[in-house]
C-alpha cells in the first residue's frame, strides 16, 4: 500500500470538500485499488472512486472523467524518428485500449453515478484499425501514453463539443465549424 498516495488523496478531497469548485477533472491509469482483505481489485478502486466522487458531487461538484488512453507498447516519437518513410512499422493495435488502458474501468466508474460526465476522445485517438502514430502531419504520442500537445490542441474543438453534450460549458469559439 502507498500511503503517501493515500494521505496525498485524502488531503486534495479535503480541500476540495471545504470549497467545493464547480468541476473537477480527472483521470487516471491505475486500474486496481486495495480491498478491505488486502487484495488489489477493480472492485474495489471502482468503488473508491465513486466513493471519492460522491464525496464531491454531494457538495454541487461536476465531476468530469477523461479517459485514459491505451499505451501503445513504445515509445512512438522514437519510432516515427528513426522510420518516417515506413510509418506503418510504428503503428498499435487498437484492443490496446481494452488491455492496457483504465478507460473500460473509468467508464464502469462513472455509470448511474450523478453529476459524473465520462469523455472518451479515443475515437478520435485512434480512428483506424490499427492506430497510426500521426494523424494530419501531426505525431499523436510523446512519450509512453501522452499525448503531444500540438494534437491535444487539434482535438480542442472535440473536447469542447463533448463537454456541451454532456452539459457543462465550453467556449463557443472553440466548436469545430
Amino acid at each position: 500500500e502507498y500511503t503517501s498516495c493515500v494521505e496525498w488523496n485524502r488531503q486534495v478531497l479535503e480541500r476540495l470538500s471545504a470549497d467545493p469548485p464547480d468541476y473537477v477533472l480527472t483521470s487516471q491509469r491505475g486500474t486496481k485499488a486495495y480491498d478491505t482483505d488486502g487484495e488489489l481489485t477493480t472492485d474495489a478502486m471502482i468503488e473508491g472512486l465513486r466513493e471519492a466522487w460522491s464525496t464531491l458531487t454531494s457538495r454541487g461538484t461536476e465531476i468530469v472523467v477523461i479517459a485514459d488512453t491505451p499505451h501503445p507498447g513504445m515509445n512512438v516519437y522514437e519510432c516515427v524518428s528513426e522510420r518516417p518513410n515506413d510509418l506503418t512499422e510504428c503503428t498499435y493495435d487498437r484492443d490496446r485500449y481494452h488491455t492496457d488502458s483504465a478507460a473500460p474501468l473509468l467508464r464502469r466508474a462513472a455509470e448511474g453515478q450523478p453529476n459524473v460526465h465520462f469523455i472518451d476522445m479515443f475515437e478520435l485517438i485512434c480512428p483506424s484499425s490499427p492506430c497510426a502514430p500521426v494523424i494530419g502531419n501531426v505525431l499523436i504520442y510523446r512519450q509512453g501514453s501522452h499525448i503531444t500537445a500540438t494534437y491535444v490542441e487539434s482535438l480542442t474543438p472535440d473536447l469542447a463539443t463533448e463537454l456541451l453534450a454532456a452539459g457543462l460549458p465550453a467556449r463557443s469559439d472553440e466548436l469545430p465549424d
